[in-house]
């Protein structure tokens, strides 16, 4: 894989191997992004590009024309995500964490824990 000058950054089972911190690379290079590392980010934020979609669908800010641009520039970056309605990973289940840390009320309890 590369991303931004480093030729390995992921290994065996997507795990990322240890390097060097340190960036030599100036310039164009550092914007450089393989093809094969484009479909892995994309993968990978499946998720949050369905639910960006969405916020785009229910933007009352944005005309019709704004949207679908956003929609086409998306396209160009991750295309298979922008065409798909699921991905393969589920949108994780964030409500406890919600209740337990930022104390929002839950649905199931119906109160604002203190």
């Amino acid at each position: 894989y590369h991303l931004g000058g480093e030729p390995q950054v992921l290994g065996p089972n997507q795990t990322v191997l240890a390097h060097n911190n340190e960036n030599k690379v100036t310039g164009d290079e550092l914007k450089h992004l393989s093809e094969e590392s484009k479909k892995l980010v994309c993968d990978k934020l499946c998720n949050e590009i369905q639910v960006y979609k969405e916020i785009l669908r229910r933007s009352i800010n944005l005309s019709e024309e704004q949207v679908e641009e956003s929609i086409r520039e998306l396209s160009e970056s991750c295309p298979r995500e922008t065409a798909a309605s699921t991905c393969v990973q589920p949108l994780p289940n964030i409500t406890d964490k919600l209740v337990n840390g930022r104390g929002y009320i839950s649905s199931k309890k119906g109160r604002r824990r203190e």
